[in-house]
């Protein structure tokens, strides 16, 4: 019988990786809206909140990520084909990678240009990055560009999430559902 660790993820594992999908479920959509819409009360909100949630999301992927360190994860489901476990790995490398890098430049960048930053309009962030327009523009463009490139590889993590629910009906899904 296998156990728990090998079955799937710690339950911490689990509550982490939905909360930071909750996170990017709300900054992505967010972040196309106020980047689309003009200016005025509406759009300045939408920043409010994608500032907002962008400091929470680095506060839960920093734990993630320590808790990731220290614990580890199951080893990978025996099932799957070489293929498979070289997109699995670098696929959650990528998500990691950005998911951790995204917010330190949203943040550096706003803090060059767009201060305050408060978290939902009341507890001030420190501000402790100053630099030109022209850096500003560089990091806030790596920053776009990063949403873009999570967009696509949450897509892949999805459709990768779907296909082994849904065509392989192998417990890849299982391990990371809250119930399982």
């Amino acid at each position: 019988m296998r156990n728990a660790r090998e079955a799937g993820y710690s339950t911490p594992a689990r509550w982490l990786h939905w909360l930071t999908a909750l996170c990017v479920f709300i900054l992505v959509p967010v972040a196309v809206a106020m980047t689309n819409l003009g200016e005025g009360a509406l759009t300045n909100a939408l920043y409010e909140i994608h500032k907002s949630v962008g400091v929470i999301a680095f506060a839960i992927v920093v734990v993630r990520l320590a808790y990731r360190l220290l614990r580890g994860a199951p080893p990978s489901e025996s099932g799957l084909t070489p293929f498979e476990r070289v997109v699995s790995r670098w696929t959650h490398r990528a998500l990691y990678a950005i998911v951790f890098v995204m917010p330190i430049l949203g943040y550096a960048g706003t803090s060059m240009c767009c201060a305050p930053i408060n978290l939902f309009w009341t507890i001030p962030i420190p501000i402790t990055v100053t630099g030109s327009e022209e850096a500003t523009k560089r990091i806030l463009s790596i920053h776009q560009a990063l949403g873009f490139a999570l967009t696509g590889l949450v897509a892949l993590h999805i459709a990768g999430a779907s296909y082994h629910a849904l065509i392989k009906r192998d417990g890849v899904l299982r391990r990371m559902l809250p119930s399982a």
